[in-house]
């Protein structure tokens, strides 16, 4: 009998006829072919007690609306041209990966059941409704439900423990505030809200995670003043434009690598090569001793609220003009080098 299938990168555009006889089987990896359609009925026949992996990413798949295998775990179909809604999953489900296609409708009700449920991708779909909220309460170590059209508040975590390390819920159409119960996910490396509506504070003790490295909240509403507890934080990756934030960023918010922060102990990011903080309403002088940072490539400053003078910086930040004071409201002094004349330029 054989117990492991793997046809994958062979250009075939069907389900193999040899499958037919394969009841036992326990793995299938058909992956980066070109079959098209639907997974024809008699292959719901093939494994049905067996059947554990199920690996059909990048083909040209249009519908899956049946799952009879009752012993899938891991089933991969990303990368395919899928339409219709979510279909119910088998009960001791572990992985699943459906993310690039062109699913429509909510997520069903019977993922709430899911009892093994670790990795689940959704993103890059067209799926809608609300994120139940099960899901904040499941076994879930990785959420993606990025980039598609989900309303609604972000789920409650479990107050009795969290397992997420990666939420990326980036690019729908969420409201109202970041849930202060993301405290419980002590093991959060990567949490990804970018692109939504929220409001409202980011949590005080977000912060207090000692895994966080990549932290993105950009372009939403959010406002209040930056928490004093991200400085705490392991953060490799902040991203705080577009929003409303207010008041001074916290001291020492830089202990090893960061993106963002503007505090003296910004000194400390030797390898920082990106920073923006654009389009916030941070209220601070410009901070000239930016030229420290000798990897340093992108600065983005915009549309905030830095003043002040910019002093000596050295000669890779001259131009054929030197700036020397950035005033409120878009407002700089100019001076030209050769006649040491001063003049005022408003964005």
């Amino acid at each position: 009998k054989t117990i492991k299938t793997q046809v994958k990168t062979c250009n075939i555009s069907e389900f193999p006829d040899i499958l037919r006889t394969q009841h036992q089987l326990e793995w299938l990896d058909l992956s980066k072919n070109q079959i098209r359609g639907r997974i024809p009925s008699w292959m719901w026949d093939i494994g049905v007690h067996t059947l554990q992996f199920l690996i059909l990413s990048q083909n040209v798949l249009t519908s899956i609306d049946h799952l009879p295998w009752k012993n899938l775990q891991y089933l991969t179909l990303d990368s395919n041209l899928l339409q219709g809604s979510l279909p119910d999953l088998p009960p001791h489900m572990v992985q699943l990966l459906i993310s690039n296609n062109s699913l429509t409708g909510e997520i069903p009700s019977s993922f709430c059941n899911l009892s093994s449920i670790q990795y689940l991708n959704l993103s890059n779909n067209s799926l809608s409704g609300q994120i139940p909220q099960c899901l904040g309460n499941s076994t879930l170590e990785t959420l993606d439900l990025g980039m598609n059209n989900f309303q609604g508040s972000i789920p409650q975590t479990n107050a009795k423990g969290c397992n997420l390390t990666s939420l990326r819920l980036s690019g729908n159409h969420l409201e109202g505030p970041l849930p202060p119960s993301l405290i419980n996910c002590v093991n959060l490396q990567f949490l990804d809200v970018g692109n939504n509506n929220l409001s409202g504070p980011i949590p005080e003790c977000l912060g207090n995670s000692t895994r966080l490295s990549f932290l993105d909240v950009g372009n939403n509403s959010l406002s209040g003043p930056i928490p004093e507890c991200l400085a705490n934080s392991t953060l490799e990756i902040l991203d705080m434009r577009m929003n409303k934030f207010s008041g001074s960023l916290p001291q020492n918010i830089c202990k090893k690598l960061c993106f963002g922060p503007l505090p003296p102990s910004l000194v400390n990011c030797q390898y920082l090569e990106v920073l923006d903080v654009g389009n916030n309403q941070i209220d601070d002088t410009f901070l000239y001793w930016l030229d420290v940072l000798l990897q340093l490539q992108v600065l983005i400053l915009r549309s905030n609220r830095f003043w002040g003078p910019i002093g000596k910086l050295r000669s890779r930040w001259s131009g054929h003009f030197i700036v020397r004071t950035v005033f409120p409201y878009e407002t700089i002094e100019i001076e030209n080098p050769k006649n040491g004349d001063l003049f005022k330029v408003k964005d």
